[in-house]
Formats: structure tokens, sequence, C-alpha cells
């Protein structure tokens, strides 16, 4: 198996509870009031979904 391989996997690891937090608008929101729980929830989906594509991209490019 190939080192880009691994790392690609402990990557999408890595990165799935930060996306998995990002769908939770509403413990954001309590968290830091509406405006700025919405503003981190976007933030945090597009930054996440964008290095979760990239990463499951090297795992079907590096073998």
């Amino acid at each position: 198996m190939s080192l880009l391989f691994l790392l690609c996997l402990a990557g999408v690891i890595a990165v799935l509870p930060p996306l998995f937090r990002s769908y939770e608008y509403e413990r954001l929101r309590q968290k830091y009031g509406k405006e700025r729980g919405n503003r981190i929830g976007e933030i945090l989906g597009i930054v996440t979904g964008y290095l979760y594509f990239g990463l499951w991209a090297g795992l079907w490019l590096s073998p």
C-alpha cells in the first residue's frame, strides 16, 4: 500500500468529526448565538467538505 493512500485514509477518518459537527447548526446556535453559529457552521462545512472530497479523490488516485 502506498504512503499517499494511508495518509488520505487517515485524513478522511480525521475530518469526519468536524464534518458532522458542521451539520449541528442548532448546537452551534446555542453556543455562539444565531448569526455567529450559522456562520461557523457554514465555514466549517465548506472547509471540511472540500477537504473530505480532496482526500476521497486521493484515495481513488493513489493506488
